[in-house]
């Protein structure tokens, strides 16, 4: 009996003592490609539990020290499970890699790789290296994952006509009692992806607390009023253009040939013959729905939400009034900080909140003490914002 009562309090000590979410100090960064060298300087000048990384790009490429590998698989690496954010037909099990990741001698953390086969390498911007690989996610973490999973993006199929498609996966870990999830939102689907996660959490996970991390390319201000929601065009609407004689494309002279595209030639005669001949949408179909785009004639009208890019200007002044009036190199890229990089938490018995960004001020103090010589080169508006630390 005695036995049995010391494992029993055991165990009970064991759920009771159970890390949540505020337990963790982390980070997460936009590294807009990749720059792992910074990512790891950062990881261990911060001294942080993990970090969330968006762009993630290319797996990291070091040489190996002394025989042994910096950079190494883990065995187990599979499929992880899949939760369904309102998907209605299966998909393929999701890959995340793990691996471990020799930082220093004495100092080896996990790296959780997602690497998304829908994202389509962009185009090399002036002196930037290329992006192939920009929605790529990982987590790195000093702790080893209790489960992986992904959040699978929404196949279209909507319960209710006014809430925005969720067009890319989320990646999840969890550690203990602590769920983090880790993404990079589209244009316009980051109020969808918190209504969903949150369902979904109290769905499968009820007692367990959670950390939503990333780039929402989205202000709180534009969460707080719903700015993601659509409002969908006539089920007729297609069908009164049609009816209206208006032609929905321009007739082009490859459209018919087993042709690619067509040659300069031909498609400068093209452009000339057809510049004035572009179709024209009636007024009164426009004042009807005036979110109404024409695609073509094979893609039905669709209703695109306008893409909001609105930043709050309260805090854009907030910024430029916490940088230095110094126009050195750091304060010029504070002050080019955008606040589309933050945290929303939840849980049981939490009311789920936006969780800011630390200050620019205090972030620009925080690394100039830690030895940091130079944020990372080519980087535009990201920084990384730390969460759970005192500075």
């Amino acid at each position: 009996m005695k036995v049995c009562f010391l494992i029993l309090c055991l165990n009970l000590s064991a759920c009771f003592c159970a890390k949540t979410v505020a337990d963790f100090s982390f980070i997460t960064w936009n590294t807009e490609g990749g720059r792992w060298n910074a990512a790891k300087q950062y990881f261990l000048t911060a001294n942080v539990d993990l970090m969330a990384i968006q762009a993630a790009g290319e797996l990291p490429h070091e040489p190996s020290s002394d025989g042994q590998a910096v950079f190494k698989a883990v065995p187990e690496a599979d499929s992880v499970p899949t939760l369904f954010l309102g998907a209605t037909t299966a998909k393929p099990a999701f890959i995340i890699e793990q691996y471990l990741w020799n930082l220093t001698d004495n100092d080896q953390i996990h790296l959780y790789y997602y690497a998304n086969p829908n994202a389509l390498p962009k185009r090399v911007h002036h002196s930037r290296a290329s992006r192939a690989g920009h929605h790529n996610l990982a987590i790195l973490s000093r702790h080893k994952a209790h489960k992986l999973f992904a959040l699978a993006a929404d196949d279209g199929a909507q319960t209710e006509p006014s809430v925005h498609a969720v067009r890319r996966p989320l990646m999840a870990m969890r550690i203990e009692s602590a769920l983090f999830l880790n993404f990079h939102a589209d244009d316009d689907e980051a109020t969808a992806v918190i209504e969903q996660v949150t369902n979904v959490t109290a769905a499968h996970y009820p007692t367990l607390t959670w950390a939503l991390t990333g780039d929402f390319n989205r202000t709180p201000a534009d969460l707080a009023e719903g700015a993601a929601k659509l409002n969908a065009p006539p089920n007729n609407t297609f069908r009164r253009i049609v009816a209206a004689g208006v032609a929905t494309r321009v007739p082009r002279p490859w459209d018919k040939k087993n042709r690619s595209a067509p040659s300069k030639r031909k498609y400068r005669k093209h452009r000339r013959n057809h510049q004035h001949r572009q179709p024209v949408i009636p007024r009164p179909l426009l004042e009807a729905n005036n979110q109404t785009h024409l695609l073509t004639a094979a893609a039905p009208l669709a209703a695109v939400e306008r893409r909001n890019r609105a930043v709050d200007t309260k805090y854009r002044r907030h910024l430029r009034a916490a940088a230095s009036r110094r126009p050195t190199r750091k304060n010029r890229k504070a002050a080019a900080f955008r606040e589309v990089d933050y945290a929303v938490l939840g849980g049981p018995a939490t009311s789920r909140h936006i969780v800011k960004a630390v200050s620019v001020e205090l972030l620009k103090n925080y690394f100039a003490n830690a030895h940091i010589r130079r944020y990372p080169r080519n980087s535009s508006h990201h920084l990384p914002l730390i969460f759970n630390k005192q500075l």
